[in-house]
């Protein structure tokens, strides 16, 4: 059997309880028909809802109870002190008085970040295209190697291209489509695709 006035005599001996709420069992409606209230000395009267000292609701508190299996058969409640929290929990058919801290200090900061490990960026490696192969212009910036949008016909052309011709005639950028690069720092540096 257990007590909760004795339990939170044993905290209050070590820390103040400051105040505490008596809470209906269950999350029920604080009358004498809520679920496992019928084992519960003067239920109905409690005082539920109001924070009180501890010298006033020990009394309310002192009587012995089943805290092993089966439902809560006691009072909830919340009860502080200066650094906890205390309360009944039922789990898995078991209830006892539980506490958390009153002012739960803030997660410790996340690891710091593995080492940056730049990944080279893909560049142009061949031959430099000079010119568009659709209008001719100089290809001095940027260009797109890319497969030529044949309109929904069969076979794949490839083309070097400025932008505003990759945008009329291109299939688009990636895996099988085209890749653009553009001049960085005297290198052709993959930007798209």
């Amino acid at each position: 059997m257990s007590n909760l006035a004795r339990e939170l005599d044993a905290v209050h001996q070590h820390t103040p309880i400051e105040a505490v709420m008596l809470l209906p069992v269950h999350g029920g409606k604080g009358v004498a028909d809520d679920y496992g209230a019928e084992d519960i000395p003067c239920y109905a009267e409690t005082p539920f809802g109001r924070t009180l000292s501890w010298p006033v609701v020990r009394p309310w508190l002192d009587y012995d109870y089943g805290s092993s299996y089966g439902t809560q058969r006691c009072h909830s409640l919340l009860a502080w002190t200066a650094d906890t929290v205390y309360f009944v929990q039922e789990f898995d058919g078991m209830t006892r008085l539980r506490a958390v801290p009153r002012h739960p200090e803030p997660p410790p900061p996340p690891p710091p970040p593995p080492p940056h490990l730049e990944v080279p960026k893909a560049r142009w490696i061949g031959p430099l295209p000079r010119y568009c192969d659709f209008c001719g212009v100089p290809l001095s910036f940027s260009f797109v190697d890319g497969r030529v949008d044949s309109g929904g016909g069969y076979g794949e052309t490839w083309a070097f291209m400025c932008l505003p011709c990759h945008h009329r005639h291109g299939a688009g950028l990636g895996t099988g489509l085209g890749q653009r690069y553009a001049l960085v720092k005297g290198v052709w540096q993959k930007t798209a695709g």
